[in-house]
Formats: C-alpha cells, sequence, structure tokens
C-alpha cells in the first residue's frame, strides 16, 4: 500500500436567516492537497483542531492543508460535521490507483447535500468544526489536517464600559431592576453591537446596541430566567460585547445581594388597654400579612409576657393581602397586673416580621355590697342592731368578709361568705351593741373585703338609740296622779 496525496473541495454554505446548514463535498484529486471552500455568513469556523477562523458573509475563504488517502483499493470515506458540538457523518466513495500520475482522477465520488439542524439559531450560528475520517481497511483513523498560520482576514476587537454601581441590593418582586448603563465601542465600521450579560455564569440574553452609542437596559430580576436564584449576598452579573463575526470583548463583573422578602404585619383592629377580669372574656386582635415573595407559608403568633397564646398558619398564594384574627381567652392564673402582648410573624424561610407590641393592665373587680336595712332608725332599749343586704364580685368565685365599724372604732368582722358562680350571697345578720353604748344618734360603716384584697364602696347607716323608754313612762303617770290630786283639792 503506498500513501498518496490527493485533493478536493468541500463546500460549507452558511445560511444568515435560516436554521440549517449545508454541506456539499466535490471530486478527490490524485497528488494535490485538498482545499475545503466556506461560503456564507458572518460565523465562525473551526477546522480540526480547533484553531478559529473568521468567515466573513459575501467573500469565500480557502484553508490549505494535508491529507492522506490510502490508495490500495477502492475506500469508503467518512466526511464528519459538527455545529454546537451535534455532529453527522456523511460517507462518500473514492477510487486510487496506486501510481503516481499529475492526471489521476478520483472516481465514484458522491455525498447528497445534507441539512444539519443548529441547536440554538440565535447563539449557535457559525460554530462548524469539519472532521475528515477515512476507513482503511475497517478501521478508523482521524486525519490530522494543520490549519493555516494566518487567517485571511483579522478585526478589531470591542470593548465594553459600564457606569451601572456595584454591590447593589434586590428583593424578589420588588419593583427595582438592575440598570445596565454604558457604551460598547469597535473599531470596525459596523451598525450595531450586542451586549449579553450573565448571571452566576448562566448567559441570560443579548440586545443590540449601536456602535460607540451610550446604552441602557433594563433588567427586571422577577423574569422567569431567575425564578431559582438563590437568596445570598455573593450573586454576580457578568456584561461583555461581541461583535458582528462573534469576537467578545472584555467583561466587567459587578456583584450584587439577592434576597427574599420578610413578611410584613399590619393589625387594623387594636386590643383594649385595660381588661377586667370575668368581664373581658378575651383579646380580639384583627390584621393582616403579605409577604412579597408571593408564594410560601407564614405563621402568624400572639405571645403575652414571651408565652405564645395561640397562632394561625397562613398559606401565602400571592402579594395580596392574607387577614387572620385572634380571640385570646384569659387563662385563670392572670395575674393583676401589666402585661405585654405580642404579634409577630415568620415565613418558611425564617423571615421575621416587623412585631406588634402592646402593654394592656389586667384588673381584678371589687366586691358589691347592697344594704337593705333602712336608713335613720330609732333603737329604744334593744342592742342588737339587724342589719341585711347581698354581697356580690364579678370575679365570679372567691370569698368574702363584711366588715362593719360603729362611730369609728374598730373594724369587726361580720360575716365571712363564700362565693360559687358568680351568684350573689344575700346576708341577714345582727350587730351586738355593748352595754356602754350612750342614747343618741350613732353611724354604722359597711364593706367588704375579697380574697384579693378588694374592697367594695363603703355603706354608712345611722340610727338613733334611746335608753330608758319604760321609767319615762311610770314618770308620766305620777306626774299625771299629781295634777288630778292637785285639781281636786282646788275644787274644795
Amino acid at each position: 500500500m503506498t500513501p498518496v496525496s490527493t485533493k478536493g473541495f468541500f463546500k460549507c454554505s452558511c445560511e444568515p436567516e435560516g436554521d440549517h446548514f449545508t454541506v456539499e463535498p466535490s471530486s478527490f484529486t490524485y497528488g494535490t492537497k485538498i482545499m475545503p471552500t466556506v461560503d456564507g455568513g458572518l460565523y465562525t469556523c473551526w477546522i480540526l483542531n480547533g484553531k478559529e477562523y473568521i468567515i466573513r458573509s459575501g467573500f469565500t475563504e480557502t484553508f490549505q492543508f494535508d491529507i492522506i488517502l490510502d490508495a490500495s483499493r477502492n475506500k469508503e470515506g467518512c466526511l464528519e460535521f459538527c455545529c454546537d458540538s451535534k455532529c453527522k457523518q456523511y460517507t462518500f466513495l473514492y477510487d486510487i490507483e496506486p501510481i503516481d500520475c499529475e492526471d489521476c482522477i478520483l472516481s465514484n465520488n458522491r455525498m447528497k447535500p445534507t441539512e444539519i439542524i443548529r441547536n440554538d439559531a440565535e447563539e449557535s450560528i457559525g460554530n462548524i468544526s469539519i472532521t475528515m475520517i477515512i476507513d482503511i481497511f475497517n478501521q478508523t483513523k482521524n486525519i490530522s489536517i494543520p490549519p493555516p498560520e494566518y487567517p485571511r482576514y483579522s478585526y478589531y476587537i470591542p470593548g465594553i464600559e459600564i457606569k451601572t454601581p456595584n454591590n447593589q441590593q434586590f428583593l424578589k418582586n420588588d419593583d427595582k431592576k438592575l440598570i445596565i448603563e454604558g457604551s460598547a465601542v469597535d473599531g470596525d465600521p459596523d451598525d450595531e453591537i450586542r451586549v449579553c450579560f450573565s448571571i452566576d455564569g448562566i448567559l441570560q440574553y443579548c440586545f443590540y446596541v449601536p456602535n460607540a452609542t451610550y446604552f441602557s437596559e433594563s433588567v427586571d430580576f422577577n423574569k422567569c430566567y431567575l425564578c431559582s436564584l438563590e437568596e445570598g449576598p455573593n450573586h454576580n452579573i457578568s456584561i461583555f460585547a461581541k461583535d458582528f463575526v462573534g469576537q467578545k470583548s472584555n467583561e466587567v463583573v459587578l456583584n450584587f445581594s439577592y434576597m427574599f422578602n420578610p413578611p410584613q404585619l399590619t393589625i387594623s383592629k387594636f386590643p383594649l388597654t385595660n381588661y377586667k377580669r370575668n368581664i373581658d372574656k378575651s383579646i380580639h386582635v384583627e390584621g393582616n400579612v403579605i409577604d412579597r415573595d408571593g408564594l410560601g407559608k407564614v405563621n402568624v403568633t400572639i405571645s403575652i409576657d414571651d408565652i405564645m397564646i395561640d397562632f394561625r398558619e397562613i398559606n401565602i398564594e400571592n402579594i395580596s393581602e392574607h387577614l387572620f384574627q385572634f380571640d385570646v381567652k384569659f387563662t385563670s392564673n392572670m395575674t393583676e397586673s401589666y402585661h405585654n402582648l405580642l404579634i409577630s410573624a415568620v415565613d418558611e424561610r425564617g423571615k421575621q416580621s416587623n412585631q406588634f407590641k402592646r402593654i394592656f393592665y389586667y384588673e381584678f373587680n371589687r366586691p358589691y355590697l347592697d344594704i337593705y336595712t333602712s336608713d335613720k332608725q330609732k333603737i329604744i332599749g334593744i342592742r342588737k342592731f339587724a342589719v341585711s343586704g347581698s354581697v356580690s364580685d364579678d370575679d365570679g368565685q372567691g370569698s368574702l368578709v363584711i366588715i362593719y365599724s360603729l362611730d369609728n372604732n374598730d373594724q369587726t368582722e361580720l360575716i365571712s361568705v363564700q362565693l360559687v358562680n358568680n351568684s350573689p350571697f344575700i346576708f341577714d345578720e345582727s350587730i351586738n351593741l355593748t352595754e356602754s353604748i350612750q342614747a343618741g344618734i350613732h353611724s354604722l360603716e359597711l364593706f367588704v373585703v375579697d380574697d384579693n384584697n378588694k374592697e367594695s364602696t363603703h355603706r354608712f347607716l345611722s340610727f338613733t338609740y334611746l335608753l330608758h323608754s319604760k321609767p319615762r313612762h311610770k314618770k308620766l303617770i305620777r306626774s299625771a296622779a299629781y295634777l288630778s290630786s292637785a285639781l281636786r283639792y282646788i275644787s274644795k
């Protein structure tokens, strides 16, 4: 088997407006070099070893390389055509006689034109590689084809300058947008330059700007390409320009933070500042919560003196208001004092809302004393004073002590009672009057004390005490007898 040199032509047509490329190989001629011809748009081609050549629309670029074909017998060859890592192989036949002559023709060379569909029409135009593979004795070999030393054309590399501030902060679903501001310059005369940007290394999109002209592009952080962006302070956006032949400018890298939103708490119906035991049964609160993240869960809690009393789990379905309300019952061991009320919300990521705080006073009730006994009575010679009435307490239950004081003297317990189920207690008692009590007008003070040392309103009675009603009656009889005797004596 004698290796011989051959030559031939491959034609690669790149269509600027279409979604495909076509490949047309031509005949192989014995004894010379193969000259591949690539026609068409503003695309970049790679020949075998990945060296880049720039192909300009409207021109034909010719590159020279060597290929060795086995001339031992008729064989079938293979052309591999790749576009964006999607490759297809096409076969052709050749027939080479093992003789050294300039006019030998490679016969039976045929391959139908073939369409190759691109993966992405926008970003993949012109990324082409061509590889020749020759099957020799049922073995496949890659043929090394050196590139030319220099491309036919060279172009200026574009430059970009960005005025956008660094280290900006963005919140999910807020109205703030990233404004890419600056200018892109290319030394080659062309109307437009593509400016592209990537976020955390992932290309987002490109937009066209005039050459050497100030531009401003608004980037909405709520578009779908950022739906999976994680919360954090260490994100970056890389901005660069590409010219009409695909050359890339310097990259400008800006850092930014992207944060999720905490819930926003609003109270529309406020709790009171004072509550009375057993009269005010509960604390009523109404409000709403907003989470601008748009989806998730929020727990709204209400606490008294740092003890959580109740909570509401709210499913967040949008960025609108989500209503809630509380009716928190007072515990039986609630003390009479000032207490701290706290309402807050936290979402599923642990983001804490603003807090609503209110100080309220929880008050026990004073007992109530009602006196049925008439005021300003006269008591003649009896050493007891009857008093009747009722006692009650809005606290509902507990012990009560009725206390009296006669003529502002020492306070004395009249009776102790036990209230049950918030029912009033009716009493009918007598106060013992001492032997030293003097005739005349006396005062009586009565009030009730409960087991929380709460006093009722003080009630006052007065009465007149008469010591000698019977002796005064006998004296009048004697006076009447004396008067009768005197009258009889005068009449005589």
